[in-house]
């Protein structure tokens, strides 16, 4: 066991960072475009609710 446990443990380390990065953005821009399309979304929503509104 005292053999495998440092190659299971990188392992385990390894795939957790790969997954970790696959679910987290990857750059900067991807951040900024990410919020600017939160921004977008809520702004058609809000038009909407003043369209509807009689506004």
């Amino acid at each position: 066991m005292l053999v495998f446990g440092p190659a299971v443990w990188r392992r385990a380390v390894r795939l957790t960072r790969r997954s970790f990065e696959a679910t987290s953005p990857m750059s900067l821009a991807e951040v900024h475009a990410s919020r600017d399309q939160l921004r977008a979304e809520y702004a058609v929503k809000t038009r909407r609710l003043e369209l509807g509104a009689g506004g």
